[in-house]
């Protein structure tokens, strides 16, 4: 069953299969929108220190250079729809 062989009736349990298939694509979003929330929040940080007359902390940037030399990311090309759904007016 898990190895999706065919049963005695010749159906086959796709259950595993799928399972494994949703853990990979769950792992790559949290992955690239965690990517984009960092990138996100460090534009706000630097828009918000050039406004604010107070003592802000220092922005830190996060950098995923090596993980994306080393192919680790996930292509935003899977997520083209999601980056043009919301524009900044």
């Amino acid at each position: 069953m898990y190895f999706g062989q065919p049963d005695a009736q010749g159906h086959i349990d796709n259950n595993y299969a799928d399972l494994i298939n949703a853990i990979y694509n769950q792992t790559d979003d949290c992955i690239f929108f965690s990517n984009l929330l960092c990138d996100d929040l460090t534009k706000y940080g630097k828009e918000l220190s050039k406004t604010s007359s107070n003592s802000i902390p220092k922005i830190n940037k996060i950098d995923f250079t090596k993980s994306i030399e080393q192919g680790l990311m996930p292509d935003q090309n899977d997520y083209a729809d999601w980056l043009t759904m919301f524009q900044k007016d």
